[in-house]
């Protein structure tokens, strides 16, 4: 039987090292902070831009190719529940089930058959985007390691048994569909893999089945960071404050939406510019700066904090941030 500190360490751990990236975040105290006078963007945001409504994703089963044991296994459903998970749990999308969408799945997959771009989906409106795509590969191998005796210095010698490692693999491509034009947002190279040892020679049936499944449901991790980014939602910055040099916004995103202390962030604003040619106005998306997530984070508003002056001094109300996903933190949290 476990003690109650066995069974306690794996989140004394884990909040161990939730301290230990916290540690370095940008701390506030609001009451040392005095409002900043800010001006209003050229562009503000919709009724409908600030409701913080999640898009409506679907995801498809890849399809398996033409490797058997990919096929054998349904490598491309494993892919596709596997990348629902990364997705649920980021909690930053509404998830559409599968089985609700056949035609759209019958539709995709001519699409990518016949590269159709031209074509829109006709169906029921289910999703905003969908994801689909397709494994082209499924590959199993073993390798064999002699056993190995050496000594220390003083003598003593270790002997290292034969052993036989056996690893599986898949690959493919992941795109992601705007819905109903069925253009093409994003397209990502897929990759998994997973590999299991023991002792003795290679076996020439060896459990081929098991690995390649496993290397698809591995697979969508590869492109956590990727497919989190690609949903970030926008919190529009409504306030300005500053304290000694140091500057914090209030963005209308909160843990609701995804927000987490220390998580950076990117600021955006959408500009008018006018053609001096034809006097045509033109709205265009322009990257500020960067930022950091502070510890002042309520359900729908977080505070953060911008360092470099320049960047904080162009932005507006109505001006807007977005989440920089990266590996560490997602590993951590998602």
């Amino acid at each position: 039987m476990k003690t109650y500190f066995q069974k306690a360490l794996p989140y004394l751990v884990s909040g161990a090292v939730i301290m230990g990236m916290s540690g370095c975040g940008p701390k506030v105290k609001l009451t040392e902070y005095k409002p900043v006078p800010i001006a209003k963007a050229d562009i503000m945001p919709t009724a409908s831009e600030l409701e913080h409504k999640k898009p409506k994703v679907v995801v498809m089963a890849l399809q398996n190719g033409s490797t058997d044991l990919v096929r054998r296994v349904d490598g491309g459903k494993s892919v596709a529940d596997s990348t629902e998970a990364i997705l649920v749990n980021s909690k930053l999308i509404e998830l559409v089930d599968r089985g609700a969408a056949v035609k759209l799945q019958q539709e995709l997959s001519l699409v990518e058959l016949k590269g159709d771009t031209g074509k829109t989906y006709q169906g029921p409106e289910i999703a905003d985007i969908a994801i689909s795509g397709a494994l082209s590969s499924g590959v199993v191998s073993s390798k064999f390691t002699e056993s190995r005796t050496s000594c220390d210095k003083k003598g003593k010698c270790y002997t290292s048994p034969a052993s036989c490692s056996y690893q599986g693999s898949v690959s493919g491509t992941m795109k992601l569909y705007e819905l109903p034009s069925l253009k093409v947002i994003d397209s990502f190279s897929l990759s998994g893999s997973d590999s299991y040892s023991e002792e003795g020679y290679c076996k020439s049936h060896f459990d081929q089945e098991g690995l390649i499944s496993k290397a698809a449901e591995n697979a969508p991790n590869s492109l956590k960071v990727a497919l989190l980014n690609q949903f970030s939602p926008k919190g529009y910055i409504t306030e300005r404050r500053n304290n000694d040099g140091k500057t914090i916004f209030l963005a209308q995103i909160g843990s609701q939406q995804g927000a987490a202390y220390n998580l950076k962030i990117k600021i955006y604003a959408m500009r008018s510019t006018v053609n001096p040619l034809n006097g045509s106005v033109n709205n265009e998306e322009i990257f500020i700066g960067e930022g950091r997530v502070s510890d002042q984070i309520t359900p729908n508003t977080s505070w953060i904090l911008i360092e470099d002056k320049e960047v904080a001094d162009q932005i507006r109300v109505g001006d807007y941030v977005k989440y920089d996903y990266q590996k560490g933190f997602v590993d951590l949290f998602i």
